[in-house]
C-alpha cells in the first residue's frame, strides 16, 4: 500500500549485513501491521518473536480491519493486546483518499504512537 515500508529482517544488503542490521543500527522500532482475520494470532506472535531474537523493538501491531471479516475478528486485538506488551490497535476500512485515511488513523489511535 502507498506510503508503506515492507521491510524483510533478513534481506541482505551486502555480504554481511541484513536489513536487520540496519534497523538495529538505525534503532528504530517496527510497526507490525497485519490483516486482522483468521490466522493473524500466529502471525503477529511469529513476528514478535522474531523481532524479539533479532533485538529490534516493537512499538504498536495495528490490525487492519480492510475486506471481509471473520469472527476472528471479535476477540483478535485482546488477545494480542493480553499477549503482547505493545498498544494494540485497530484500523477500519476507509475511502481511497487522504483526509479520509487521516481519519481513519486518528480514529484508531495511530497518531498517538508520534512522540
Amino acid at each position: 500500500p502507498r506510503g508503506t515500508i515492507h521491510v524483510k529482517p533478513q534481506a541482505p544488503l551486502d555480504h554481511a549485513r541484513t536489513t536487520a542490521d540496519l534497523i538495529r543500527a538505525l534503532r528504530l522500532p517496527a510497526v507490525v501491521v497485519a490483516p486482522d482475520v483468521l490466522g493473524v494470532l500466529s502471525q503477529v506472535l511469529t513476528v514478535e518473536h522474531a523481532a524479539r531474537a533479532l533485538d529490534v523493538p516493537i512499538a504498536a501491531v495495528i490490525l487492519s480491519r480492510h475486506g471481509p471479516g471473520d469472527v476472528s475478528r471479535t476477540t483478535n486485538a485482546q488477545i494480542l493486546r493480553e499477549r503482547l506488551d505493545v498498544p494494540v490497535l485497530t484500523l477500519d476500512p476507509c475511502d481511497d483518499d487522504d483526509d479520509a485515511l487521516a481519519a481513519a488513523v486518528t480514529r484508531a489511535g495511530i497518531v498517538d504512537l508520534i512522540h
